[in-house]
């Protein structure tokens, strides 16, 4: 699993900051996350954020990776996950990631588009274990 899929925070990587969670029995390394009996927001800490960083951010991120947002908003202690999701986000954010890396957002409406053009760039070699299908994921 690439540093920049998934429940794995870039940004902490990048500047050594990493708190990760004991790998699960696949090998598979998550974000040690805040977690609670349900995925829910801090009134408080919502409050504080829109009242000091809201502006800011707006002025300062552009074209970060799709998983960014949410890595940010776990840093700065905005929401909790809900207990035993980590696998589910993570399936999710590694989506979202590569739905950017290979540039499908603007068609991800049209199913028709989305198979030519990675056909286009991967080929369609699917009987030779290879083609679009495994560039997925």
């Amino acid at each position: 699993h690439h540093v920049g899929n998934g429940l794995r925070d870039v940004d902490a990587w990048a500047a050594g900051a990493v708190n990760e969670s004991p790998a699960r029995s696949d090998g598979t390394l998550y974000t040690n996350v805040p977690e609670g009996e349900v995925t829910a927001v801090d009134p408080e800490a919502a409050e504080l954020y829109f009242a000091f960083e809201a502006e800011h951010a707006l002025a300062t991120y552009r074209n970060q990776y799709p998983a960014a947002a949410y890595h940010y908003f776990l840093r700065l202690g905005v929401f909790t996950t809900a207990k035993g999701g980590r696998a589910e986000i993570d399936r999710m954010l590694r989506y979202g990631n590569q739905v950017q890396r290979l540039g499908l957002a603007p068609i991800l409406h049209d199913p028709v588009a989305i198979v030519d053009t990675l056909k286009a760039r991967f080929g369609n070699d699917t009987a030779a274990g290879g083609g679009f299908q495994d560039a997925l994921f």
